[in-house]
This record gives structure tokens, sequence and C-alpha cells, in this order.
């Protein structure tokens, strides 16, 4: 395995998930959407709901190849949950594209 299985359903994978992953064009809906409007709905979602955004958004931006946004979010999750797999698996992830991309 080449860890990138993190990436397909990263939640229910950890057993984190007890509802539905969202869809994946939600994601990237998600992503699309002005900062302004990712303010208003962070604060309104529970804590593991909290968690989930930033991953996701953490897992798109990797996706979209915008690795420093990934970075910056995965590493945001980290400071709540420094022991979370999940995180530290696409940290080191997004360490390895970006290390890739320096050559």
């Amino acid at each position: 395995c080449d860890g990138e299985s993190v990436l397909y359903d990263p939640m229910e994978n950890a057993g984190m998930m007890t509802d539905p992953p969202p869809p994946r064009c939600s994601l990237y809906l998600t992503l699309s959407l002005s900062p302004s409007i990712r303010a208003e709905i962070y604060p309104a979602a529970l804590k593991e709901e909290q968690r989930d955004y930033i991953f996701y958004l953490a897992v798109g931006n990797y996706r979209l190849k915008e690795y420093e946004k990934a970075l910056k979010f995965i590493r945001t999750m980290l400071k709540n949950e420094p022991g979370n797999q999940q995180g530290l698996e696409l940290e080191k992830l997004i360490d390895k594209k970006m290390q890739r991309g320096t050559r």
C-alpha cells in the first residue's frame, strides 16, 4: 500500500464515521466556497464535524495539488488531535509530494 488509500474513505476506514461520508462533489463545492461562507459554516458545526470538515478540506486540496493549503489544514487538525493516524498519514503524503516538487 502506498498510503494513498487513506484518502478514499478516510473516516470510514478509521471507524470514526457513523454517517455516510459526504459525496465527493460536495467536497469540491466546499472548497469553492468563499472564505467568508466557510467561516460561517465552521463554527456552527459540532466538534467532530469540524474535524471532518478540516480533514476533507485537506484531502480536497491534496487532490487539487494545492499542497501548501492541504498542509495548513491537516496541521490545524493535528494541533487538536496530535495522535490522529489519518491526519498523520495525510501529512506524510503531503510532505512527500512537496519534496518531489522541489527536486
